[in-house]
């Protein structure tokens, strides 16, 4: 019994993917075959309002949710870390650095988390030199 319950679960998994595969790779060669021209835009299509074509694709649900979703940058009081976007770890100066340093000693150990999040969404790399020490603060 436990056996055709596995292989089961396993034919379905597979075919799940194979449908995941056969459906991304069709967005992708559709939209090469149709690029808008200037001034058209493409509707946005909401799945859950047309049932008829939800038939059509098992992933509606979940495209329709991944468009509502947003990343929302937060900020900590921060904003002139973006002037360093795009800077190696270990390229900071030790001003660089104490600018870091000083926000970060203002925090909360349960916002560090956030805080080097925010940081990775805005392509901020934190200097190599103060990653024990938000480990550290993060562990409290």
């Amino acid at each position: 019994m436990n056996a055709i319950i596995i292989t089961l679960v396993c034919v379905i998994t597979f075919l799940f993917v194979g449908r995941l595969v056969l459906h991304t790779g069709h967005i992708k060669d559709t939209a090469k075959d149709q690029e808008p021209s200037k001034g058209t835009t493409i509707p946005d299509m909401d799945c859950g309002n047309q049932p008829s074509e939800c038939g059509t694709s098992c992933f509606c649900d979940a495209e329709a949710q991944l468009r509502k979703m947003k990343v929302q940058i937060e900020y900590y009081d921060d904003e002139e870390l973006d002037a360093y976007r795009g800077m190696k770890p270990d390229c900071y100066t030790d001003d660089q650095i104490d600018v870091f340093s000083e926000i970060m000693s203002t925090m909360k150990p349960q916002e560090v988390a956030g805080w080097l999040r925010s940081l990775e969404l805005r392509g901020i790399a934190l200097p190599a030199k103060l990653r024990d020490e938000a480990i550290l603060l993060m562990n409290g």
